[in-house]
């Protein structure tokens, strides 16, 4: 698993799955807040080569 960062977001990624999580944005000094998530499965096509 690797780990990015990129515009203040952390991107986790392994061969198969990509977790997209921004910082938590809190409310009113308190550590209660949201954050935004995006969640990709994907199956990478492997190329194939016509000989």
């Amino acid at each position: 698993m690797t780990i990015t960062y990129l515009n203040d977001r952390s991107i986790f990624s392994d061969d198969k799955i990509f977790h997209g999580v921004s910082p938590i944005e809190s409310k009113d000094g308190l550590r209660k807040g949201w954050r935004d998530i995006l969640l990709i499965d994907f199956d990478p096509v492997k190329p194939y080569r016509i000989t």
